[in-house]
């Protein structure tokens, strides 16, 4: 709980959108993730009023408050030269962050509603309603980050964000790709053994495929067909020597009367 002897300012959370979860907004959650009292000392704890409408922001700072519009031409440089240097390591530390929350929660550490929001308490720079954009603030609108563009772009940061970004995607990739394989893998496998099977399965049946026509051979050749045709074979040749011993004499076969013909 912050000590309200070093009370800094209410805001009005009307004008304001929270970015993030809970969490990532709370201040203890926050100290720990950045774990650096050069860095937390930046940043001002919140205490949200029971009824939400308000937000109180307490420093552990004392001295007197300044706010950014009674800043000195000195101040203004200092700050930015701070700042600068703060949201470098902000970029640093969100590009080494274990996972997607830790990484979101600290590069909202940087986005700020407006430039009033950044104080003088005493002799440390001092920030409020950080992780808040204003309402009217397109959600895309990179003129909320950066500390309300006070700082301004970086070439390292942004290359940084990048190449943050760019792995961000790539694991994506790699897990798409990795998910994709293992379903096309699955799906061989799969098939692979569905073929098997019914390879296995024609084989069992192939053989009584092979029986059955046998039975049906056999069957179409039964031995009845086989006295017959020795019966018709018999009678040929019987009619045969009839035929020879008629041409043999031109009257016939003597001795038969019908086929005697002298």
């Amino acid at each position: 709980m912050a000590r309200k002897s070093n009370f800094i300012g209410t805001t009005e959370t009307g004008n304001l959108s929270a970015l993030g979860n809970a969490q990532q907004r709370d201040y203890n959650f926050v100290k720990s993730l950045l774990n650096r009292n050069d860095l937390i000392k930046y940043f001002a704890e919140p205490s949200v009023q029971e009824n939400q409408e308000k937000i109180d922001w307490y420093s552990e700072t004392r001295g007197k408050i300044i706010g950014f519009q009674d800043f000195s031409e000195e101040q203004v440089q200092r700050a930015r030269t701070e700042l600068n240097h703060l949201i470098r390591d902000l970029s640093h530390l969100a590009s080494s962050a274990e996972n997607q929350v830790d990484r979101q929660a600290i590069e909202n550490l940087s986005v700020l509603p407006d430039t009033d929001s950044i104080k003088m308490v005493g002799d440390q720079i001092t920030i409020i309603n950080w992780a808040y954009r204003l309402h009217k603030r397109a959600k895309g609108d990179r003129q909320s980050s950066n500390f309300a563009g006070f700082v301004g772009a970086d070439p390292e940061i942004e290359e940084i964000i990048e190449s943050s970004d760019d792995a961000v995607a790539e694991d994506e990739i790699t897990s798409n790709d990795n998910v994709q394989s293992e379903t096309l893998e699955g799906s061989a496998k799969s098939t692979d053994s569905d073929l098997t099977q019914k390879t296995d399965e024609l084989e069992e049946f192939l053989p009584e495929a092979e029986q059955d026509v046998d039975e049906n051979v056999t069957d179409a050749n039964p031995p009845l067909f086989n006295k017959v045709g020795w019966i018709l074979l018999t009678l040929f040749f019987l009619l045969l020597i009839l035929s020879i011993i008629l041409l043999k004499d031109a009257c016939g076969v003597k001795g038969l009367p019908f086929l005697y013909f002298c």
